[in-house]
């Protein structure tokens, strides 16, 4: 994880602190040498007991990138590429073919749990196993709908691939570079509070580098 000095430019950070972000920009790492531009954001849920996520993230893993999906290799389900991103702690979001929401994971019942199969992230699968009394507990029903609210720590990753929106407890971010020795254009994933922005100085518009070369 980056230094403190660092954290405070952290793509994660700037989102917690400014509400919004967008898949733009150059971003360095700490333990990268090379200057990268951001250019998507990808869902990512923390560990859990029966499975590690619902993409089958493999940040060791060989990736294949299209401009609205990402796989990590030929095993593993593809990944839709986000370019905005936003709190979503409080908003209210209707169950519907177009949501995926990854966080909620962390709190479906046991017997739920075991009888997932991938992609698990995708809730409109999850409504006919998921008991009634279940759903009253995870969703809130309106008009004979269920609605989703967004947790504290969950984040909205919105603008890819049609109108597909996803709620995750967490995020990465995708990055592109040339690779300084073969002149080829690489990508690379990598964790959000690991990411940070690089800024310009604003009288000579010279990029602050924090980084010791």
């Amino acid at each position: 994880m980056i230094n403190s000095q660092l954290q405070s430019s952290s793509i994660k950070t700037l989102l917690q602190t400014n509400g919004i972000e967008y898949a733009q920009g150059r971003v360095r790492a700490e333990h990268f040498s090379e200057e990268m531009s951001l250019i998507g954001f990808v869902p990512c849920t923390k560990f859990y007991k029966y499975w590690t996520a619902s993409f089958n993230v493999d940040l060791n893993g060989h990736l294949a990138v299209t401009p609205y999906l990402l796989r990590f290799s030929k095993e593993s389900y593809p990944i839709p590429i986000f370019k905005k991103i936003t709190q979503a702690s409080g908003k209210k979001y209707n169950i519907n073919e177009n949501l995926i929401i990854e966080s909620i994971i962390e709190i479906l019942p046991e017997n739920v749990l075991k009888q997932l199969t991938p992609p698990k992230g995708y809730i409109l699968p999850l409504m006919n196993k998921i008991r009634n009394k279940d759903k009253e507990d995870l969703f809130e029903i309106e008009n004979n709908t269920y609605n989703y609210i967004g947790k504290e720590d969950d984040f909205e990753l919105y603008d890819g691939i049609g109108n597909l929106i996803c709620i995750s407890n967490d995020f990465l971010c995708l990055c592109t570079y040339i690779n300084s020795v073969t002149g080829i254009l690489n990508y690379i994933v990598l964790p959000s509070n690991d990411t940070v922005r690089v800024l310009s100085v604003s009288n000579n518009n010279e990029p602050i580098n924090f980084f010791n070369e």
